[in-house]
């Protein structure tokens, strides 16, 4: 976690305090922009304490927005190409995050949701969905890229936590021999946010192509995939036959790699 995100750990702290004493009361919203965001932060004790959170998560958006489009697309995208819309909200339940990628020329912005506790803004989910805003950009509707895929790339950054779910559900499936249908995976519209033996498939997969070239190599299999189907392009890139040969090679590939006892996936 960079120093930047500690720092806004901290100041959710102490937002977190000053809402739980008996004078506190909620003034202000946060709000700030810049080319490449409109962020909307929860009501806060006072509107310093809103101002220093919004553009701390300003800062950290752009940060992560620079360093993945880097990694995968090889170049920072320009100022205001893809524009995010994000929102963060305090709740007391479970993290989650949304992104609703821009799929119509009227609308100028993604927008990304983020749901977190007080005191608790997930590094790695931010990371996620920006990730989907950067490949929904780069891959505009309707030319995205596969769901299955566009999801593997995505978690690639997620947190230690969701890591280790998904290898609880790869242990599953090698010890028991209750593989799913991988066809399935690579066929689906969209992957739901519940379903983790998806996001594992998915994930395992992604880095199962990913040992095999590189992340530009990756990006051109998903174009080639979404446009004409995902066996031609995994013989186009990959030179592995179809979807069959591809589940065999990623059940080889798992049962090799698993070592974890195998617990009921939860």
């Amino acid at each position: 976690m960079s120093a930047r995100f500690d720092g806004i750990a901290a100041i959710l702290v102490s937002i977190v305090v000053a809402l739980v004493s008996p004078a506190a009361r909620i003034e202000a919203a946060g709000f700030v922009h810049s080319a490449n965001f409109i962020v909307f932060t929860p009501p806060v004790p006072s509107q310093e304490a809103a101002d220093v959170f919004a553009k701390a998560i300003l800062d950290r958006a752009e940060q992560l927005r620079r360093q993945i489009s880097i990694e995968w697309l090889g170049n920072e995208l320009p100022p205001s190409i893809g524009p995010v819309m994000l929102n963060v909200n305090f709740a007391n339940q479970p993290n989650s995050a949304l992104t609703w990628a821009k799929d119509h020329p009227d609308r100028k912005f993604h927008s990304l949701f983020i749901e977190t506790s007080p005191g608790e803004l997930p590094d790695g989910l931010l990371a996620h969905e920006m990730t989907h805003c950067i490949l929904a950009t780069r891959y505009p509707h309707p030319q995205r890229l596969p769901a299955w895929l566009e999801e593997g790339i995505a978690s690639q950054y997620d947190d230690v936590q969701r890591q280790e779910i998904r290898q609880r559900i790869v242990s599953w499936f090698v010890t028991t021999g209750q593989w799913p249908r991988l066809a399935s995976v690579l066929s689906t519209q969209r992957v739901h946010s519940d379903d983790q033996q998806a996001y594992a498939v998915a994930t395992t997969v992604t880095e199962l192509l990913l040992e095999c070239g590189s992340r530009q190599k990756l990006l051109q299999f998903g174009e080639a995939a979404s446009k004409d189907g995902v066996d031609r392009a995994l013989k186009q890139y990959y030179d592995i036959a179809g979807t069959a040969e591809l589940e065999v090679l990623w059940r080889g590939r798992l049962s090799q790699a698993s070592v974890a006892p195998a617990t009921v996936p939860r």
